[in-house]
């Protein structure tokens, strides 16, 4: 009888858990897909009535402690990342509670918003590995191809298809509209609110799907393979965002050599490497050269530059405390409407918002977070998720990518049916 009781009590939980894994994944895709849930709100009620962002946001956090309650023993390994993140995560409540004696509460709490994503993957971390059944790399491919079509439909037809703005102002598309040789042309956006959003989940998807190429045209299903990877590349390109064009080349070179490399190391001097591209990239204004093409002018660059230039001087100018813990400041649509403030790079955003401390912590816990994918099975997810890790601080020179990379670091280490700490580590390095 006590074997029954237990029993049963072990396939309710186990069963509970499978309820709230795939209600956070819906949630997640929520936040991921940016433009789903307004464009649905449009097409029902007509205007932009339920934003569902903090809702999903506060359903994740409850899902997991949840999930921490009822595991049935903390798992105890890869203390590193542990310690990366309780470290990151005490200075962020740390900055929260400084910015919010400095600034409007209201604004201080919107800037924490932009790192809940990663108290998330804390409560993760403690969570003892899923059973599942299957990979859900593929749920990735299906989702990527109709979003992909839809991009393509949107820059080839010059048509937006879906409504830009809803009625009362709380959701626009952002940068649908590409000025090119004298007449503008219509972005890629697909159901996100801007091509950027857009790409970053085209270019992960781009590394799942290069793991099942080995260009065996006899096999019908390379050949489908490569037919959804040209769709994904062609989507890529529909952005007309030069800033995508960088990560899908990085994210698609990458994912090769996390393939074809067996040693480690290798690997880790991987995002380096992008790094350096994107810095050698910011700094190329002058060389790039000048063409009526809008792809192939700096105009934009410059721009930047001039923004990051006068960022950095203030920061310099300033107090030794704003250089180490910085001033609260960041760039988010939310915290615009509050005090514009415009930097377009995340780096320039953690010293900002965080000071150098701040960015050197983010540092640590992006490196742990790469070790640990670097000791996940070798399969088309964590292929993905590689790649898109050293796309990352190359793209991140150029856009504020802190919430993208946060949500699809907590989906790829959420669905892998090995998680974050259960998982089989790849035989030792050679």
């Amino acid at each position: 009888m006590d074997n029954y009781f237990s029993t049963s009590r072990s396939f309710r939980g186990s069963y509970l858990r499978k309820i709230i894994f795939y209600m956070s994944i819906v949630m997640l895709s929520i936040l991921l897909i940016t433009g789903l849930v307004p464009q649905l709100n449009i097409f029902i009620f007509g205007d932009y009535i339920y934003n569902i962002n903090l809702f999903a946001r506060l359903i994740l956090l409850i899902n997991l402690l949840i999930l921490l309650l009822l595991s049935s023993r903390i798992d105890a390994t890869d203390i590193g990342l542990k310690r990366a993140l309780i470290i990151f995560i005490a200075y962020a409540f740390l900055t929260f509670f400084v910015n919010s004696v400095k600034h409007d509460l209201a604004y201080s709490l919107q800037g924490s918003l932009m790192y809940f994503y990663l108290f998330l993957l804390y409560i993760l971390t403690f969570i003892q590995r899923f059973d599942l059944d299957k990979n859900l790399e593929k749920t990735f491919v299906y989702i990527a191809i109709p979003l992909a079509g839809l991009a393509i439909a949107q820059h080839f037809t010059a048509n937006s298809i879906l409504p830009l703005e809803s009625a009362n102002g709380q959701f626009k598309v952002l940068s649908w509209l590409f000025w090119d040789d004298g007449r503008y042309q219509v972005r890629g956006y697909s159901l996100f609110t801007n091509a950027v959003d857009f790409g970053i989940f085209i270019i992960f998807c781009l590394g799942i799907v290069i793991q099942k190429i080995d260009f065996r045209f006899s096999n019908y299903k390379n050949i489908l393979s490569i037919i959804i990877f040209s769709i994904l590349l062609i989507s890529a390109y529909s952005t007309l965002t030069r800033n995508v064009y960088i990560g899908a080349i990085i994210t698609v070179l990458s994912s090769i050599a996390y393939l074809k490399f067996k040693k480690r190391k290798v690997l880790l001097i991987l995002p380096l490497l992008s790094l350096a591209l994107g810095l050698l990239i910011s700094l190329s204004g002058d060389i790039i050269q000048k063409s009526s093409i809008n792809l192939s002018n700096s105009a934009s660059l410059d721009i930047r530059q001039e923004i990051w230039s006068d960022i950095w001087q203030k920061i310099s100018n300033g107090e030794v405390l704003v250089i180490l813990f910085g001033d609260g400041r960041y760039q988010a649509e939310a915290g615009n409407n509050i005090a514009s403030f415009l930097i377009d790079n995340s780096f320039l955003q953690f010293i900002t918002y965080q000071g150098i401390l701040g960015l050197i912590l983010f540092a640590y816990l992006y490196f742990y977070i790469l070790k640990n994918t670097l000791r996940r099975p070798k399969n088309a997810l964590w292929c993905g998720f590689y790649g898109f890790l050293v796309a990352w601080p190359a793209m991140a020179v150029f856009n504020i990518l802190v919430p993208q990379l946060a949500i699809l670091t907590l989906l790829t280490f959420f669905i892998d049916k090995f998680s974050i700490t259960g998982g089989v580590k790849n035989d030792r390095d050679t």
